[in-house]
């Protein structure tokens, strides 16, 4: 039977938000805010690197001066391919393309087809050669670029000089000029991925109580797994963001004394990955509990509500440097023996309840680890029990 609401814009501006990996907008003034403080140092970068990549360029190669600011942005790349890697594969990238774009532009001309050809073999050169994504898409550019767009004369371009220049230009700027602060690299990623967590537990509550609704077979698009899959994007995401904040410390003489805080700021992300990840798994088996009917009770809500607020308020004091709310460590203890105390005979909601508890034991025990001992009731998070003759035992913080 053909769904009536099938063509409502409403339902099909639904169906390609929840396609969208990513989609988050919002025109709240905060959330608008929080990205463009994000977003302030990339751009300054950017504009930076521009500008000091066209005057030196100028200064050497004035006729291709245009390519340098080009090639000085694609080598700073964005977010968490901010590495000092990505000028290399550029550099490789730029090379090949170039290469390709003087050696086959004489023998074949130029023209529509002459354009499809000549990206092919760039792009099939550069992935034999190099195996990098970035390298085989920039030098399917930069010899389309020099094929559409006349360049200058000889067996060494211009244009790649000016390219050069322009991957130089982005690591000075890196490293040198106006590199990234490290710790606010960390800090942010880390609020980030909570927040994720926390939305998720936040949907998750809400799906147990009411159910998925319309939403029952939309399968990836479902709420629950969208936002699972969005946590573990940015569960990855922190990998990159420490390595780049830790290569920062390492070769920027300007930011060599933040080593510390970053070491321990990158532990501190390391010890949080398992609970991230539990969040994670706790909203993909309360999706199947909800796709199959099966009803959760008032205390396993209540769990990811306490799970939700342990984890917001424990990260966020741990970022911080200070000791967590014994209120927060008591509620979330509470919660732990409403979860051990509820009989369950479902197998998904007694994994529920061992991840939910899990979820908890994850946080406990990172602050355990930073604060040199938590309280007895953190304590208590992680020591397991038995619920109908179901073990629950300890968690591992150290997995992943």
């Amino acid at each position: 039977m053909r769904d009536e609401n099938s063509d409502d814009p409403t339902t099909v501006f639904s169906r390609l938000r929840s396609s969208i990996p990513d989609y988050e907008l919002s025109a709240s003034w905060a959330t608008v805010r929080r990205r463009a403080r994000t977003w302030r140092w990339p751009a300054v970068q950017m504009g930076i690197a521009a500008s000091l990549a066209w005057l030196a360029a100028g200064a050497v190669v004035s006729d291709s001066a245009t390519y340098a600011p080009i090639t000085a942005i694609g080598a700073l790349g964005i977010g968490r391919e901010r590495r000092l890697s990505r000028g290399g594969v550029l550099i490789g990238g730029l090379f090949l393309g170039v290469g390709a774009a003087e050696l086959v532009t004489p023998l074949i001309g130029a023209g529509w087809w002459q354009i499809g050809v000549l990206m092919t073999a760039s792009a099939l050169v550069a992935g034999a050669i190099v195996g990098r994504e970035l390298a085989v898409t920039y030098a399917a550019i930069n010899s389309v670029v020099l094929l559409t767009i006349p360049g200058s004369e000889g067996w060494l371009p211009s244009r790649l000089i000016a390219g050069l220049i322009g991957v130089a230009v982005a690591v000075a700027v890196m490293l040198v000029i106006a590199p990234a602060r490290p710790v606010r690299l960390i800090d942010l990623r880390v609020r980030k991925a909570c927040r994720r967590a926390a939305d998720a537990l936040d949907e998750t509550a809400r799906v147990l109580r009411f159910g998925l609704g319309q939403q029952r077979d939309g399968g990836d698009g479902r709420p629950l797994i969208a936002l699972a899959r969005r946590l573990d994007d940015e569960i990855e995401s922190s990998h990159e963001t420490v390595a780049q904040a830790k290569e920062i410390v390492r070769w920027s003489p300007i930011r060599r004394s933040r080593a510390g805080d970053v070491a321990r700021l990158a532990e501190i992300t390391h010890e949080l990955r398992p609970a991230l990840r539990t969040a994670s798994t706790i909203a993909r088996l309360a999706d199947r509990a909800a796709v199959n009917g099966i009803p959760a009770g008032d205390h396993l809500v209540a769990g990811i509500c306490e799970a939700r607020d342990a984890i917001t308020e424990f990260t966020d004091r741990l970022l911080r440097g200070t000791a967590p709310d014994d209120s927060v460590d008591g509620r979330a203890s509470l919660a732990i023996e409403r979860l051990m105390s509820q009989p369950c005979r479902h197998a998904i909601l007694i994994a529920l309840q061992e991840e939910v508890r899990g979820l908890l034991a994850d946080v406990a025990a990172v602050v355990d680890t930073e604060f040199d001992g938590a309280t007895p009731a953190t304590r208590e998070l992680a020591a397991g029990g038995e619920l109908n003759g179901v073990a629950f035992g300890p968690r591992s913080v150290r997995a992943g």
